[in-house]
């Protein structure tokens, strides 16, 4: 193998781990985002459930003064909850994409050290042929009969 290949392996190597890191990062910002898709989810739900309680509870004629006033202030810090986690969701959408970005700009690179890697040893691979044919010419020079007049 020749030099310049030889040199690009280990820049190669490197090119690949980087983007085997950046697929892990980028896997881990993605379990990230469904765990806080959930939580928002979750938090949803919760609020929707306390809702309809608080609702039936009016309906009712049960509640008054203190205990509503309570019921409100949880609904805010409910609703104050699902703002935050939608922020918290936001944020890891653009971690996502910015995870994305990286991979797919080191995957990128990954391609074309990988081309350049394959095309020098193609190229070595017709030099080490056309040597081979040459000196199986050569040989096959030698070995002719002299030609009979």
């Amino acid at each position: 193998m020749n030099k310049r290949l030889k040199r690009l392996e280990p820049v190669q190597r490197l090119r690949h781990f980087h983007e085997r890191d950046a697929a892990r990062r980028l896997g881990e910002d993605q379990r990230a985002l469904d765990a806080q898709r959930s939580r928002l989810e979750e938090l949803i739900r919760y609020r929707e459930d306390y809702l309809a309680r608080y609702q039936q509870v009016l309906a009712a004629g049960g509640l008054g003064g203190q205990p509503l006033q309570e019921y409100r202030v949880f609904l805010e810090r409910l609703d104050q909850a699902i703002a935050q986690q939608r922020l918290n969701v936001e944020r890891g959408e653009q971690a996502c994409v910015q995870a994305r970005d990286q991979w797919l700009a080191t995957r990128t690179d990954v391609k074309v050290i990988d081309k350049v890697v394959e095309q020098g040893r193609q190229s070595l691979e017709r030099q080490r042929m056309k040597r081979e044919q040459g000196e199986s010419d050569e040989r096959a020079q030698y070995r002719k009969p002299p030609e009979q007049g």
